[in-house]
């Protein structure tokens, strides 16, 4: 049996009592211990979220704003977000000489002409592969992804949701 809470000459010096943590909330491998004072080890594993269009070729981002477009070497991954959660947004290997990502409410597969204004991400020139960087949206949306491709080369970008390890 754990123990949960030490006293010593009436002061309390330390009560986990009231810790929430739980195995599903704690990143995988990680030890801690819960409210009864047992050794817990975590379970929670981030899995790249799937987007909602993969390699959609009909525009690109670039300074904060999609254009529409039809470039023939930039291809965008569209990714639903949820306000308040913290997204961690990857490449997957290194593409062609720009890698762009924005946040937006407008979900561009229903544009027609134009421009797409949002919040800037990542504006890169000649990335690394898995080049990362994070962002925790105020307002529902998407994250848009562009990558600078030749041809659909199958190479992916990564938008995983790591709110819960936080929690």
């Amino acid at each position: 049996m754990g123990a949960n809470k030490f006293v010593y000459f009436d002061a309390v010096k330390f009560d986990l009592t009231g810790d929430t943590i739980v195995p599903e909330k704690l990143a995988y491998g990680f030890t801690a211990h819960d409210a009864s004072g047992e050794p817990i080890t975590g379970t929670l594993k981030s899995i790249p979220m799937d987007p909602l269009e993969y390699d959609y070729n009909i525009g690109y981002i670039t300074n904060g704003a999609w254009v529409y477009e039809n470039p023939t070497k930039t291809y965008t991954d569209i990714y639903p977000v949820t306000a308040g959660h913290k997204y961690t947004i990857s490449l997957g290997a290194n593409v062609g000489t720009r890698f762009r990502s924005m946040f937006t409410t407008t979900d561009i597969r229903t544009v027609t002409s134009g421009r797409v204004t949002g919040t800037r991400i990542l504006d890169k020139n000649n990335p690394t592969a898995y080049d990362t960087t994070s962002h925790t949206p105020e307002t529902d949306g998407y994250i848009l992804v562009s990558k600078d491709n030749i041809g659909k080369s199958g190479i992916f970008t990564y938008v995983i949701d790591i709110t819960e390890a936080f929690v």
